[in-house]
């Protein structure tokens, strides 16, 4: 009976080394087919850098900007900060190809975020061999099918570095005080350069209350001086003070778009068939909800989760989903962070049925997202059926019940793809689950 269990250990173990290698192969392809992408976000903003050094202009002018700035706009509207990042690249000698050098730069911060999160776990799960090598695996062939980074990677997007910079943050956090000094400053610059990243200051506020110590705070407040103080330096304060009263007020205020990229979970009760004038307050009871849930598990936990800073830091890496009025694909980039600790958490106790749950739950992050436009057109094609009529009926009608009404396939296909929508808030409950029992 012994033998026959570890020959059957053996022979899964074998198949998820050559599932694993096989994925490194898969993700190799792809991702060298992106360098023949034309990365439209990237070169955008690089125009607006280099519109600077000619005009002394980040930003478009524009008469109503509401117009000019709305969410799905090809335009660059990030804080000043955002561009010093981008600076280096401005200056690479022009025999180096800017584009071919930020895919080579941004796949190093994924692996090795990956990586990261990898040796963590290992190390603080107190993982066996055996567990090692199946978690390893999972968080592999993971990694590298993950759609959200292959969305990243082909318009050379900021989620990557923002991902590596996350989690060297949450690592930094309570070894010391320079350690989460530290922690906090690069916090900060992430916050001051993309605004959203503030929400996870929550995760350092919580964390210096549960151990009495504020080193993490006054990093992260001397890092928004720092960053603001260079950020002024280089862009002067007209266009600091043209963003803080154009563009700002324009993003704080953005109405959630109907775009199919939009993956906030308001949007998908729309194109599910529910009616917009339903759906048009429900996104601020969505955000309270979930919110609310977070701070309560946190001062209803607070004893627990002090040994478990993992699932607080995975917890408001999730939350913060419910926070955006509107966010595409390659936003659930930062979804790895709790899908890599959930996978180890089950691996490591031994919960198969809650591991299953968990990658059927995260399956349409690996299906590509034109799958289902790509479907649409053959079949509407096939059956003489005009597009554009089809468009506007979904307009009307909801997305999914249109689809479901002229082409079962791509309905499916576009349902699997908007389901992406729900996955935070499965990933959310599992958390919270953890949490519980963690009591």
């Amino acid at each position: 009976m012994m033998a026959k269990a570890n020959r059957s250990k053996k022979i899964i173990s074998a198949l998820l080394v050559i599932l694993s290698l096989a994925s490194i192969f898969s993700f190799a392809y792809r991702n060298h087919s992106s360098f023949y992408e034309t990365p439209i976000d990237f070169l955008i903003f690089i125009h607006a850098g280099d519109n600077f050094k000619t005009t002394g202009q980040l930003y478009e002018r524009a008469d109503n900007y509401a117009d000019k700035y709305h969410p799905s706009a090809a335009i660059y509207k990030f804080p000043p900060a955002f561009q010093l990042m981008l600076m280096p690249l401005l200056e690479l000698p022009e025999s180096i190809n800017a584009q071919a050098f930020m895919r080579l730069l941004l796949t190093g911060m994924y692996v090795l975020s990956l990586a990261l999160l990898f040796f963590y776990i290992r190390h603080h799960f107190k993982l066996r061999a055996e567990q090692t090598l199946y978690f390893g695996a999972t968080l592999t062939i993971i990694g590298c099918w993950f759609m959200p980074f292959f969305e990243s990677i082909r318009w050379l997007l900021t989620e990557i570095p923002l991902l590596l910079l996350f989690i060297v943050s949450f690592l930094l956090l309570t070894k010391n005080r320079f350690s989460s000094g530290t922690s906090g400053a690069l916090l900060a610059y992430a916050a001051c350069a993309k605004i959203y990243p503030l929400f996870l200051f929550g995760y350092h506020l919580f964390q210096s209350f549960l151990h009495k110590k504020s080193a993490a705070i006054w990093g992260f407040i001397a890092g928004v001086i720092g960053t603001l103080a260079l950020a002024l330096y280089f862009y002067g304060i007209d266009e600091h003070a043209f963003y803080l009263k154009n563009i700002l007020p324009v993003l704080l205020n953005e109405p959630i778009t109907d775009k199919w990229v939009n993956l906030n979970i308001e949007k998908f009760l729309f194109v599910t068939g529910v009616i917009p004038k339903v759906t048009g307050s429900i996104f601020p009871i969505i955000r309270a909800l979930f919110v609310g849930g977070l701070v309560l598990c946190l001062f209803s936990f607070r004893q627990p989760l002090a040994k478990k800073e993992w699932l607080v830091f995975s917890l408001f890496a999730t939350t913060m989903f419910f926070c955006f009025p509107n966010y595409w694909p390659q936003y659930q980039i930062y979804l790895i962070i709790p899908i890599a600790f959930l996978s180890a958490t089950y691996i490591k106790n031994n919960k198969p049925f809650l591991l299953a749950v968990l990658l059927i739950s995260i399956s349409t992050l690996f299906v590509p997202d034109l799958l289902w436009k790509t479907i649409l057109n053959w079949d509407l094609a096939r059956q003489g059926l005009d597009i554009e009529m089809v468009g506007k009926e979904s307009y009307l009608y909801g997305t999914n019940l249109t689809l479901l009404k002229y082409s079962p396939a791509t309905w499916l296909f576009y349902y699997l793809y908007e389901y992406r929508a729900v996955t935070p808030v499965v990933l959310w409950v599992l958390q919270v689950m953890q949490i519980r029992k963690a009591t």
